[in-house]
């Protein structure tokens, strides 16, 4: 299976893409965004998409081609292909010894949190990706990120990735 953030492909997601393109193009698009669905349909891989999408300026997509496409000769897409975006930050659970995959860390909230309050490096849009946010810390982080729902710094998009969403706190749902 292809890491979310190398992957150019969408299937399946066409909706969901215009969706956000849509919102994101009106200058009224929300400054969160919760992706759910099973495990393995391509969750993370709209959220890298739309994130290399909003990092590159927002282009227009070819004819014929899925909402919020970017090709993978851009550099944007290369950057966040490679996690060298400055204005990219995401989190998602560490795979631990014996391959077991490991919650998402109150630490790593902390620092998202310090990320959203800073200047976009590049004069656009920050974005940060959750992936799995059903595995954090019980509410630990959670509670942390909601300030930020609740108070997003400016040109700041979260996109909360979750397979699990009744998981959740209801604020976050």
């Amino acid at each position: 299976m292809s890491e979310p953030r190398t992957t150019a492909d969408l299937v399946g997601h066409d909706d969901a893409a215009r969706t956000l393109e849509e919102a994101a193009l009106s200058g009224r698009m929300h400054h969160a965004w919760l992706i759910a669905g099973p495990t393995g349909v391509g969750k993370a891989t709209l959220a890298f998409r739309f994130a290399r999408w909003l990092l590159a300026g927002m282009p227009p997509s070819p004819p014929g081609e899925t909402p919020l496409f970017l090709p993978e000769s851009h550099a944007v897409f290369r950057r966040v292909a490679a996690a060298a975006h400055a204005d990219l930050f995401t989190m998602a659970p560490n795979t631990g010894e014996k391959g077991k995959k490991e919650v998402l860390r109150a630490e790593d909230a902390r620092a998202a949190v310090r990320f959203m309050a800073m200047t976009a490096a590049e004069g656009g849009w920050r974005v940060v990706i959750v992936d799995e946010l059903d595995r954090a810390e019980r509410e630990v982080v959670p509670n942390i990120l909601l300030k930020t729902l609740e108070e997003p710094p400016p040109r700041t998009v979260q996109l909360l990735v979750s397979a699990a969403p009744d998981r959740l706190l209801p604020t976050i749902r």
